[in-house]
């Protein structure tokens, strides 16, 4: 048991579930991988660990998938699908999910963004990026160490789970958060 915001190892190790609760409300019940990996919105999501949280409007959606276009030049494809087009939602992207590729694979890969590495820490047994890409900010951990200022990113559909959702309103009167 912890009521500390971080995710420790042995509450990982020692755990079959995890019962998340905020406010005297059970958020999330489930197993360690799947509280961190996908977690059930927002508060969850922070309280375990760091994340990066990218918010776009759904441009595309069937049952495969989504796509959310972030800003004005960049689309972040999604593995959740059924979504409606136009509603606004919010991803939790891990710094561990967003990875380095290779300028010349970057055509075939979905999510590949240029960024620029505005700061760079060693953390002992790896290291952690703040990154630009455009109009928004990602941060990635790494293995490896990163020795240009500009690196492409990639980031799985796969590790996308979303924590927030706004659905389009029928009328301007009617706003719904879920």
């Amino acid at each position: 048991m912890t009521h500390k915001a971080t995710w420790h190892g042995k509450t990982i190790a020692e755990s079959d579930r995890v019962l998340v609760m905020h406010a005297r409300k059970v958020l999330q019940i489930d197993t360690p991988e799947n509280v961190y990996r996908r977690p059930s919105d927002r508060f969850v999501a922070e309280f375990v660990g760091q994340c990066n949280f990218l918010s776009g409007t759904v441009i595309r959606s069937d049952h495969a998938g989504a796509a959310l276009q972030l800003d004005g030049a960049h689309v972040l494809e999604i593995q959740t699908g059924d979504l409606t087009v136009g509603a606004t939602v919010t991803v939790a992207v891990r710094p561990e999910s967003v990875t380095c590729v290779p300028d010349r694979e970057a055509s075939d890969v979905p999510n590949s963004y240029l960024a620029r590495v505005r700061a760079a820490s060693f953390l002992g047994d790896h290291y952690q990026y703040e990154l630009i890409v455009d109009k928004f900010e990602l941060t990635m951990s790494s293995a490896t160490a990163v020795t240009s200022e500009t690196v492409r990113v990639h980031i799985p559909p796969a590790a996308c789970p979303i924590v927030e959702q706004a659905l389009v309103p029928t009328t301007a009167a009617e706003v719904v958060s879920v």
